[in-house]
């Protein structure tokens, strides 16, 4: 396959599984992805076979799959396009960029001044707000009124609301829990991530949405990231250290 490809598997986290120890999860089957916009039939739905027994060669750089086991990188795709994207810009000389692919956005660089006159008439008139900042505002989803301040990486969003649809007389979603074959549960409406880059920001999203918050929240500490769920009924539970990103 084309050699770029076994990085973008092994930033999808192949090297390792996001329940640390317990049941490995597998490779999503794809519908996770865009290309699941259209209504899926999991009503007979198995658990995936897991991905413990894939093999990753850094050397010869290859990918070797166990009977059943497939990969599909539509989880990460756009996390990762905008992650070279920004890359790209940057080496070719650009001072800052922002890059949104479906949501999913990396960010690097200098951020554009703000627009005082956007200001409301009580803000602060600090040199930040009057001139230029070190961190682009980003606004959560699902959650309007709460807006993010990041100088430098990624931002990633997991949710059921935007692709659902009806099965065997219950309502289904695009994200498929990988241990039981079936639409998740997951931790309310949506789930935005904050990470050092796109990539490991979508990856962090999903095991965030798939796991009990407190498991999730773990995960994503050992990762040096931090998050935000917001429940059903629209009010959100930032998780520690989301607070240093509030706008």
């Amino acid at each position: 396959f084309d050699p770029t490809v076994y990085d973008a598997i092994r930033s999808a986290g192949y090297l390792s599984d996001f329940e640390g120890g317990l049941d490995t999860p597998a490779a999503s089957d794809g519908s996770d992805s865009d290309r699941a916009a259209l209504p899926l039939d999991t009503t007979s739905a198995k658990p995936a076979p897991g991905c413990g027994s894939i093999i990753l060669d850094p050397i010869v750089r290859s990918v070797m799959l166990p009977e059943g086991v497939h990969i599909d990188l539509g989880g990460i795709g756009k996390g990762r396009a905008a992650d070279l994207v920004a890359m790209e810009l940057m080496s070719a000389g650009a001072r800052g960029v922002c890059i949104s692919l479906g949501g999913d956005l990396r960010v690097i660089g200098e951020a554009p001044p703000i627009d005082s006159s956007a200001l409301p008439a009580d803000a602060d008139e600090s040199p930040e707000n009057a001139g230029a900042t070190s961190s682009w505002t980003i606004g959560v989803q699902d959650s309007p009124g709460l807006v993010i301040a990041l100088a430098s990486g990624g931002v990633a969003t997991s949710a059921r609301t935007r692709r659902i649809w009806s099965s065997g007389g219950e309502t289904r979603h695009h994200l498929i829990d990988p241990r039981s074959g079936q639409p998740s549960q997951g931790s309310g409406r949506s789930v935005t991530v904050i990470a050092k880059d796109a990539t490991s920001a979508e990856v962090l999203a999903k095991a965030l949405y798939f796991l009990d918050p407190k498991e999730g929240a773990e995960v994503l500490n050992a990762h040096n990231a931090t998050g935000v769920i917001i429940d059903d009924d629209g009010q959100a539970h930032p998780l520690s250290g989301f607070e240093r990103f509030l706008a």
